[in-house]
Parts: structure tokens; sequence; C-alpha cells
């Protein structure tokens, strides 16, 4: 993934954040090209690498004069682990 389809590809949380499904917040990128460059499969591995990382960071302990930054990123977690639900659901893991 290039850094210009990684960039795009950031949007898609915020969008799920602000109220807009997986699927409407990806439809909102169709007309990207950076975006219709990205293979699914490594958008797939980015989805969930990106879940991890708000899921481990909002995890931590508060950093003294940050109040909210643990419960944004509890909020962007949630929007990426929909995001990979969105990805995931119709993957079949039993052969």
């Amino acid at each position: 993934m290039t850094l210009d389809e990684q960039d795009v590809a950031d949007l898609v949380p915020h969008l799920i954040m602000v109220g807009h499904t997986s699927a409407a917040a990806e439809s909102y990128l169709a007309a990207v090209p950076a975006w219709q460059r990205v293979d699914t499969e490594v958008l797939i591995s980015y989805v969930i690498a990106y879940a991890g990382y708000w899921t481990r960071a909002s995890r931590q302990p508060a950093p003294e004069g940050v109040p909210h930054l643990r419960s944004y990123q509890r909020h962007a977690a949630t929007a990426a682990l929909a995001w990979v639900r969105h990805h995931t659901d119709a993957i079949s893991f039993l052969n």
C-alpha cells in the first residue's frame, strides 16, 4: 500500500466515527484514484493492523494533562473494529 493509498484508507475510520457505515465510508472514496488502486487483501491486513493499533493505544494508562485521549482512542478502535467486521464477516475461516 503506497502512502497516498494509506492516506485515503485512513479516512474510513474517521467517517465511521462520525456515523457512517463501513460500506458508506468506502463508497464515498470510490472515485478517488488512490482508493481504486488498493488491493483488497492488503486493505484487509491494513484494517486489522489499524484496529489493533487503536485498541492497544486505548488501553494504555492515561497520560497526564490529556484527559480525553483514551476515550478518543477507544472511539477510534470501535470504528476500526466495525471496519474489520465489514471485511471479515463474509470470509469463511473454516474451509
